[in-house]
C-alpha cells in the first residue's frame, strides 16, 4: 500500500482529461461548457458535441443507419476511454430525452478506479446516489473541486 502511495506521489500531475455525457439535442450548449472547462485547464475528449451525429438522421435506409450508430457509439466509447473524469451533465426531471448519456455513466462506473464519475445538477436516477458519483450543483462548482 505505501509502494502504491509512493508511486502515485512521485508522478507528476496529468491535465483532467474529461468526457462530457449529456443529452445530444444539448451539442451547442456542450460546447461553451467544454470551452468553459478547456479555459479551466481541462482537455475535453468528448468529439460527440461538435454535433458530427448529423448523419444518422440523413440515413436512407436502414442499413446505413444502422452502420452509422454503431460507428458513433464506437467513436463516443473510444472518446470516453481517453478520459478519467465523465461529467454528466443532467437534466430537469420530466419526459424521457434519450438514454445514451446513461449508457456512457454505466460504461464509466464500470472502468473504475480508471475513471471519476461526477453529475453536475439534480439527481435524476438512483444510481446517482451511489457513493462512487460524485455530485456538484454548477459546472463551477465542479471546476474549483477539480481543475488543475
Amino acid at each position: 500500500m505505501a509502494i502504491r502511495k509512493q508511486r502515485q506521489a512521485s508522478r507528476p500531475k496529468q491535465c483532467p482529461r474529461v468526457y462530457i455525457a449529456a443529452r445530444y439535442a444539448r451539442y451547442k450548449e456542450m460546447q461553451g461548457v467544454a470551452q468553459t472547462l478547456r479555459d479551466a485547464g481541462f482537455e475535453v475528449t468528448s468529439g460527440w458535441i461538435g454535433g458530427n451525429h448529423e448523419p444518422i438522421d440523413k440515413a436512407t435506409d436502414e442499413g446505413s443507419h444502422d452502420m452509422a450508430c454503431r460507428l458513433i457509439a464506437r467513436e463516443d466509447l473510444r472518446d470516453l476511454s481517453r478520459a478519467n473524469i465523465l461529467l454528466f451533465i443532467g437534466d430537469d426531471p420530466g419526459p424521457y430525452h434519450g438514454g445514451g448519456r446513461w449508457f456512457e455513466m454505466g460504461y464509466a462506473y464500470a472502468m473504475q478506479p480508471d475513471i471519476q464519475i461526477c453529475c453536475v445538477g439534480q439527481r435524476e436516477i438512483i444510481f446517482q446516489y451511489l457513493p462512487a458519483i460524485r455530485m456538484f450543483d454548477t459546472l463551477d462548482d465542479f471546476i474549483s473541486e477539480n481543475a488543475p
